[in-house]
């Protein structure tokens, strides 16, 4: 079972690893580019998490593999 919760910390930690690369950057566009990245990645966790909440409200489970999201609704 995939869990959504679980993805957004994989994305949240990429984005971490991705600010500490930047902060190391002596280049200011690609400190930008890096953190402009990461940013992204923690949007992308957060629409997970929202996207979560409001299937498990609806009585919604998820079955598949890492690169396959199946929703089906709880009888």
């Amino acid at each position: 079972m995939i869990d959504p919760f679980d993805k957004a910390e994989l994305w949240r930690s990429r984005a971490a690893e991705l600010r500490t690369i930047a902060d190391r950057m002596q280049e200011p566009d690609a400190r930008f580019g890096l953190l402009d990245i990461a940013a992204g990645l923690e949007h992308h966790a957060q629409s997970l998490e929202d996207m979560a909440v409001r299937l498990r409200c609806t009585g919604r489970v998820f079955r598949g593999s890492a690169t396959e999201v199946v929703i089906e609704t709880v009888d």
